[in-house]
């Protein structure tokens, strides 16, 4: 279907366009098919509500769009920190290369999945970007130390890999990093590192956030449930992006950082007046709720 054509469909379907050359030029550079997603809450039985008008999808498109870099911002920090942490702690409990063991985790399937990852990219490692793998392969024998050997795991392997670690450690660093101390803390850990992990995937290959409802649930606490959007029977909403944003400021206790998150999607909605920050599941007090009032 040409660009005209999928014009005169948008028409034929109740949407207000009055800048028909703006119009295109957003739908070929975007994906008529990408688009629609974006508009699944704007119409029923393919008839958009009476009034819309494309000025106020191209907004919601590139809010969600610059949305996704500063929640992609966030979620690096996090990656590092977590990498960071496992490192440190295993590396103290089982030395430097105590991650070549396999009885130094929990589930080896999850153990053997990364490790076989690691020494994959070692015995490749000619085709690796990063130096300091070289160096380790050629001037060390491989031996490669637990704090170098994160560097080469991504977000995902990250969180199987503290899932993996034995509980001890997980609740030590419940207690030392987020001061946690019940016992069900490390399966909260888990959880949140696992939404996270899936959150991160999404905003990297530029998925939509707008309206979306994730499969996984986040564990959330009493109190962080009170700070969720209610549904008609007053029930929290879990599943939606605050409450995956909820999950991941529970990973990482940097009252700056997230301050400055709530700014900058604050200063968004000034951009972008046409975004419902509801539709994101954010509730009223939402900044309060990221600025830990």
């Amino acid at each position: 279907m040409s660009v005209d054509d999928q014009l005169a469909l948008l028409k034929s379907r109740g949407l207000s366009i009055s800048d028909d050359l703006a119009a295109k030029k957003f739908l070929l550079e975007n994906n008529y098919f990408r688009i629609s997603g974006f508009t699944l809450n704007h119409r029923k039985n393919d008839c958009f509500f009476k009034g819309k008008h494309i000025d106020e999808i191209m907004q919601i498109y590139s809010f969600d769009l610059e949305l996704r870099t500063i929640v992609l911002g966030v979620l690096e920090r996090i990656e590092i920190t977590y990498k960071s942490l496992i490192a440190y702690y295993h590396g103290k409990a089982y030395g430097p290369l105590g991650y070549e063991n396999s009885s130094n985790f929990t589930d080896i399937n999850a153990y053997s999945h990364i490790l076989s990852k690691i020494l994959n990219l070692k015995k490749h490692y000619s085709d690796n970007q990063e130096i300091f793998l070289k160096h380790y392969v050629e001037d060390l024998a491989g031996q490669l130390p637990i704090w170098a050997a994160v560097e080469l795991l991504n977000f995902t392997d990250i969180s199987k890999l503290f899932s993996a670690l034995p509980k001890v450690i997980k609740i030590e660093i419940a207690h030392d990093y987020l001061h946690m101390s019940f016992g069900s803390a490390p399966e909260y850990m888990c959880n949140w590192l696992r939404c996270s992990s899936v959150l991160r995937n999404i905003t990297a290959h530029r998925g939509r956030l707008y309206n979306r409802s994730f499969s996984i649930k986040p564990k959330l606490s009493t109190s962080d449930k009170q700070r969720l959007l209610k549904d008609s029977h007053n029930n929290p909403i879990i599943g939606t992006l605050f409450s995956y944003i909820l999950a991941a400021k529970n990973l990482l206790p940097n009252e700056t950082v997230w301050k400055d998150f709530a700014y900058d999607i604050e200063e968004l909605t000034y951009r972008f007046p046409a975004v419902k920050l509801k539709d994101y599941g954010f509730p009223e007090n939402w900044k309060n709720s990221l600025s830990g009032k």
